[in-house]
């Protein structure tokens, strides 16, 4: 009988650890909010420069915002499509270190790509690309806001919520297995 409680007592002390590490899992897997996405960029003060819409329309206009500037700052602005410069001028970030600019896409750069470059001596630079649709690739509604399918967008980020569920349940189905392994080949020596 003492053998028995002996055993019973090993067994639970090597599984203590374990559930330890199941139930902190389980813990931040709940806290964890749904539909978290890590964006490529991440928000902040950091100097980067946004242009809407990301994929417009040959003919539309965009509006770019820049964050993250020093206050006051010279920026050189520059946007261009392959050898063709669309915008080559200098503005000046306003006290909270934004500012913005308007670009219209012209007609011969539908389906090309538009490289935005917004460069400052204290703030360095930020840049982003935009994809010109093709001619009849979309539209734009009432609004000039533009309308896009679903595939012309590429996406960005990383869905981290999926990715931390998807490990989190394989190593648990490892650990299960190891486990069922080991208590198999117990009972077979102790048999």
């Amino acid at each position: 009988m003492t053998s028995q409680r002996h055993r019973n007592r090993q067994h639970h002390r090597r599984f203590r650890p374990m559930l330890t590490l199941l139930a902190a899992t389980v813990t931040v897997l709940l806290a964890m909010p749904v539909g978290v996405a890590v964006a490529q960029y991440p928000p902040g003060e950091q100097f980067t420069v946004t242009c809407l819409p990301e994929a417009p329309a040959a003919g539309q206009s965009i509006t770019c915002s820049v964050v993250g500037a020093a206050p006051g700052e010279s920026l050189e602005i520059r946007a261009t499509s392959g050898d063709l410069t669309l915008l080559d001028r200098a503005l000046f970030a306003d006290g909270d270190g934004a500012a913005a600019f308007d670009l219209d896409v012209p007609t011969e750069v539908a389906g090309t790509a538009i490289a935005v470059t917004v460069a400052g001596a204290r703030s360095g630079t930020a840049a982003t690309t935009l994809q010109v649709l093709a001619d009849g690739a979309g539209g734009t509604t009432e609004d000039g806001a533009s309308e896009v399918a679903a595939g012309d967008i590429p996406r960005t980020g990383v869905e981290l919520v999926s990715t931390v569920v998807a490990g989190t349940l394989l190593l648990w189905l490892g650990v299960a297995l190891v486990m069922a392994s080991r208590r198999r080949t117990h009972r077979r020596v102790h048999a």
